[in-house]
């Protein structure tokens, strides 16, 4: 169908499918112009202007386009060459049309218009016979020219095979290009191969779908380019976990999740840190796990724990207890990073909890909800129950969905970029990237690592301009993680967290037992104190259970479990009745190793004699770290850790103030890790301090 720029008296114009004639418009006073036209067989139609122009318009809209209307607007997308050609035959088509090549002539040149391009003396055809012999082409092939220039412009004269599109799939079999995306999709989760493997794989699939000689494979050039073409993006034959990352990213834009209020989302993960831990006990370096809890509000860090691998589910449930207490300040951190310096009303906060006063600018805050994966540790009971305790939701990543925690997931690379590189013993995030035995290169311990992890939060984190944090209406301001919290605070307010002494004991696991005369069995141990003796054979107040007293286990310290008398509310640690004085601190994976050990043997696994005789045994191996298997050396190490750590979380939080009796083994003596007068003039955390050893 022609184009319609204007519309006159013997157009012919279609209208209701009808080619019809233009034969008047008539102007009334005061009413809406109307169109006469007549048909080809003679009927007249009378038609308001305005539904002649929108039959137009939509007919020229369904229409299909033409080849030249498909091409970008104007010269965009073309190359020099063929740009430089359609503005000469640019220039040509104007002089035809005007007499000048510029178009105007207030831009003629010398001895324009020349007398055979006049328009004033020549009609167009002489005009385009001109042209035609001065360029030496036919007089068809310029009237050619002049009318796609006259129906699109300066890209009707782009040579239609410098903006023909291309097709790298013409010529292809629809079951071969098939048959590569089903293989394609299959090569996801494999080892990466070549061209070779996945030519020979899509070749069998299509002997085993159409018959063998049915559907040949082309020659590995024309396939190669197919698989480019098909597979474009997925990385079919590249890096495995680039393709397996990509795989997974949703198959639609990424949905921008927000948060306006503190807390309102918190997203937490846990992942290897790409750094070796030192054992000075053993003098072996093992693999540390970090977990990470991010407000996605003010991209604070509201809590971190640094873990042998193998994060537990008491360490991410005693997470939430760290993101209520604040983080203390250490000595030679500078008074810039006091909780002062979130420039939020913080009186009402230290008249309720005075460890604000000597707390770092770490903000405090009772999540709403927190976005986790599908990880073990985030589905057990103990993290769902802690997270109930506090009335917090929970709800669930999609599996293997990295981009549902985004946040966390960068803030993963941006502690590796700028804190895990600058240690010793840093090892990197592959083995590509791996240098020349890292491990032997670690200096520094599991309590050193986490205490210099904290400072780099504190003093550096916490304080550094995130790109991520942008203030409405102010998109050129900068702010930091603790500038956007004091914003929330101000615009949203704070709720003032009453310290609570007891959260340790409330968020461990809970085991429901009958006390007996020989104590109480917890996950095939035996656990016997005075407190348990005075509530033997009694029921409790909780008849949902059937009358059970809850015990509190901490799987990373089995020496002993926790008891609340319901008399005056105090926590009793209940010891293991085959503890010895210096029995060294042993996880419940620990135990599970031994009873396997035991069946190996013949011994019952629930005699609990034997149990003590073989932890004894494997304990005093541990002595002795040269005669150390390595999987005993890394269980050593591991247990003692998870020692060190639960001990800690007990002292957390004004812990050493509550009427609590627990006998720490002598190997945790030296528990105060986390006092850093070692550090004394550490400053502010400049990795270079830290690089090299």
């Amino acid at each position: 169908m022609a184009r319609y720029e204007q519309i006159h008296i013997g157009d012919t114009v279609e209208y209701d499918d009808i080619d019809c004639v233009v034969e008047s418009v008539v102007f009334v006073a005061n009413r809406p112009a109307t169109v006469r036209l007549r048909s080809m067989d003679g009927v007249l139609y009378h038609v308001l202007a305005s539904r002649l122009t929108e039959s137009l318009v939509a007919a020229r809209t369904q229409c299909e386009p033409s080849p030249i209307e498909t091409t970008p607007l104007q010269l965009d997308g073309i190359d020099d060459a063929a740009k430089a050609d359609a503005l000469t035959l640019l220039a040509h088509m104007k002089e035809i049309e005007t007499g000048f090549k510029s178009g105007r002539a207030d831009d003629a040149v010398k001895n324009e218009p020349r007398p055979a391009y006049d328009p004033s003396q020549t009609d167009l055809s002489t005009r385009v016979t001109a042209k035609a012999t001065e360029l030496g082409r036919t007089e068809r092939s310029v009237w050619g020219l002049w009318r796609r220039y006259c129906d699109a412009g300066v890209v009707g004269l782009v040579d239609k095979r410098k903006i023909r599109k291309i097709n790298p799939l013409a010529g292809a079999d629809p079951r071969l290009v098939e048959a590569i995306k089903v293989i394609g999709d299959k090569e996801t989760s494999d080892s990466t191969g070549t061209h070779n493997r996945l030519r020979r794989r899509v070749q069998r699939h299509l002997d085993e779908t159409f018959g063998a000689d049915e559907v040949h494979v082309p020659t590995a050039t024309a396939f190669n380019r197919y698989v480019q073409t098909i597979m474009s993006g997925r990385h079919t034959t590249g890096n495995a976990t680039t393709r397996r990352t990509t795989a997974v990213q949703p198959d639609h834009s990424f949905a921008l999740l927000s948060a306006t209020r503190p807390g309102e989302v918190v997203m937490m993960d846990s992942t290897p840190l790409d750094v070796f831990a030192f054992d000075p006990d053993t003098g072996a370096s093992y693999a540390v796990e970090l977990t990470f809890a991010i407000d996605l509000c003010t991209r604070s860090l509201l809590s971190w724990r640094l873990t042998p691998k193998g994060t537990k589910a008491v360490d991410a449930a005693l997470m939430l207890a760290d993101m209520l207490t604040p983080e203390p300040m250490r000595p030679g951190w500078p008074d810039a990073v006091r909780y002062r310096a979130l420039q939020i009303p913080s009186e009402r906060l230290v008249s309720l909890d005075e460890r604000i006063e000597q707390a770092a600018a770490r903000p405090v805050i009772l999540p709403e909800s927190i976005i986790v994966d599908h990880g073990q540790v985030y589905l057990s009971q103990a993290f769902e129950d802690a997270c109930a305790r506090l009335g917090i939701s929970l709800p669930l990543a999609r599996k293997a969905a990295g981009p549902d925690k985004a946040n966390v997931e960068r803030l993963f690379g941006t502690v590796r970029t700028q804190f895990s590189e600058h240690l010793a013993g840093y090892k990197g995030p592959n083995v590509s990237q791996r240098g020349a035995n890292p491990e032997l290169r670690a200096l520094w311990t599991l309590g050193e690592i986490e205490e210099f992890l904290s400072e780099y939060v504190i003093c550096v984190y916490q304080r550094r301009v995130h790109k991520g944090l942008v203030l409405p209406g102010w998109p050129e301001l900068k702010l930091s993680p603790n500038d956007a919290y004091g914003e929330a605070v101000e615009r949203s307010g704070v709720i003032a967290i009453p310290p609570n002494p007891q959260l340790y004991f409330e968020l461990l696991p809970t085991e429901w037992r009958t006390i007996g005369s020989d104590g109480v069995h917890v996950k095939g141990l035996q656990y016997r104190s005075e407190v348990l003796h005075r509530y033997k054979k009694t029921k409790s107040s909780y008849s949902a259970q059937g009358g059970k007293w809850p015990i509190k286990y901490d799987p990373r310290d089995r020496n002993h479990v926790f008891f609340q008398d319901p008399d005056d509310g105090t926590w009793s640690a209940v010891p293991w009745v085959h503890r010895y004085d210096d029995t060294l601190p042993f996880t419940d994976r620990t135990v599970d190793f031994v009873k396997r050990t035991l069946v190996e043997r013949g011994v019952s696994p629930r005699d609990e004699t034997a149990i003590r005789d073989a932890l004894t045994a494997l304990q005093n191996r541990m002595d002795t770290p040269a005669e150390l298997a390595p999987k005993e050396r890394q269980r050593q190490i591991r247990d003692a850790e998870r020692g060190r750590t639960a001990a800690r979380d007990r002292e957390r939080g004004g812990m050493p103030d509550a009427p609590l009796h627990l006998v720490a083994p002598p190997a945790l003596n030296d528990v105060d890790d986390m006092e850093l007068g070692d550090l004394d003039g550490f400053g502010v955390f400049d990795p270079r301090k830290l690089n090299g050893a």
